[in-house]
């Protein structure tokens, strides 16, 4: 299936084995919040211009000691899972 297809399709409500069944290509485009799936818009040339700017400076500030430092600006992360604030 491709990302556009899956988008046509997509549910509102993902389990995390189906979110780690998908291709990386929709992975990519998308966050799950307690299970919501979220699209996600591509990030504006600003939002990319301030990711270098930190990154850049990071580096730069880095120990000598530890020169091998690599900033990255395109992650992704998995957070720990939590119960749903909704059902506190």
């Amino acid at each position: 299936m491709t990302t556009s297809e899956w988008y046509d399709v997509y549910p509102e409500v993902i389990t995390e084995e189906e979110y780690e069944a998908l291709p990386e290509s929709v992975s990519r485009t998308i966050e799950v919040v307690y299970g919501r799936v979220i699209r996600c818009e591509p990030p504006s040339p600003e939002h990319n211009r301030i990711a270098r700017r930190l990154a850049n400076a990071i580096e730069a500030a880095r120990s000598p000691v530890d020169p091998c430092m690599v900033v990255d600006t395109d992650i992704d992360v998995v957070a720990p899972r939590h119960a749903d604030p909704a059902d506190r």
